[in-house]
């Protein structure tokens, strides 16, 4: 099975990649039909994913709303369906959930990779914050620390101005 880029579908079709962007969401939001992904989330297009939007194109033409032209396409994907058996020639087209056969498109040992990369990564956060903890309660008791001898040195100030306060004899015994 061959997929096509956007920029290909939109040559092919002779459309903007805009106007491809809003047809495909349309798809997908009236009717659930979903285009392939590949692993930087860009939509890939089958042969069967042109045809579908070729008959869009043909409906909207013949100035069909949006919603009457998808469920139109959706019948008409239903019906080749159902008719499959009878002329294999005729190109069924149905959504896809995963393609795995596709290059570059999201698959199970994609999932698995991401999957392990999040245990790592938590497994990395975690230590960050037991480190961060160590750090915290190392600042709070240095902090403690310092607050201890600031009040130690404000107490030994008092009292050696508390000493100084105090009033000198003179050695002029007429002077007060």
């Amino acid at each position: 099975m061959t997929f096509y880029g956007p920029k290909e579908v939109c040559s092919k079709l002779n459309i903007a990649e805009s106007t491809l962007r809003k047809w495909a969401i349309y798809i997908n939001k009236i009717a659930g039909y979903t285009f392939a992904v590949d692993q930087y989330g860009h939509r890939n297009y089958s042969d069967g994913d042109i045809l579908v939007l070729k008959r869009m194109q043909e409906l909207l033409a013949k100035k069909y709303t949006y919603e009457d032209a998808v469920n139109e396409v959706c019948n008409m994907r239903n019906e080749n369906h159902a008719n499959n058996a009878e002329n294999p020639d005729e190109i069924s087209v149905l959504p896809i959930t995963h393609a795995t056969s596709v290059p570059g498109v999201l698959n199970e040992d994609f999932y698995k990779e991401m999957v392990i990369a999040l245990q790592e990564q938590s497994k990395l956060n975690q230590m960050l914050i037991e480190r961060l903890e160590r750090l915290e309660e190392r600042t709070e008791q240095r902090d403690q620390a310092l607050t201890q001898i600031l009040r130690q040195i404000l107490d030994a100030r008092a009292e050696i101005a508390a000493e100084r306060g105090k009033k000198k004899k003179s050695w002029w015994p007429w002077s007060k």
